[in-house]
């Protein structure tokens, strides 16, 4: 009874995987957000070898009309996929970030993806505007 118990546990265990390693894939990449037509966030996603996800954000400085002044790159803190949407947090240091510019304090995001290249981004600021996000290829 006991080796039928382990044998479960590891069925189990290899379908959690599997199902983990194929949703993995479709965020893994480079996701591009623009805003009239200037570049506002490019989000860096990769796949490390112990099998957790990683990446950065750059986050674009844009001046009326649409000029790109500069960019802020941020490391993902604590990146998660969980069904369609991939959640990661970013330390604001310098005030920079353009979809929150409050300054040292952590800011959440949340992408949900409706395909395999296309999301859309949303800050946990309400007041935020949504991003809409495609893969480069």
């Amino acid at each position: 009874m006991k080796s039928r118990t382990v044998i479960w546990a590891a069925g189990l265990a290899c379908v959690a995987t599997l199902a983990i390693a194929q949703l993995s894939p479709a965020v893994v990449g480079k996701w591009q957000g623009d805003n009239q037509g200037s570049p506002w966030v490019t989000l860096n996603v990769v796949r490390e070898k112990n099998g957790e996800l990683s990446g950065t954000a750059v986050f674009f400085i844009l001046d009326a009309p649409p000029k790109v002044l500069g960019k802020q790159e941020v490391q993902l803190i604590d990146p998660k996929l969980e069904g369609n949407t991939f959640s990661f947090k970013v330390r604001n240091q310098q005030g920079r970030v353009t979809m929150n510019p409050s300054s040292g304090e952590t800011i959440g995001f949340q992408m949900t993806l409706n395909s395999d290249s296309e999301g859309l981004l949303k800050s946990d600021d309400p007041a935020a505007p949504s991003v809409k996000l495609l893969k480069q290829k």
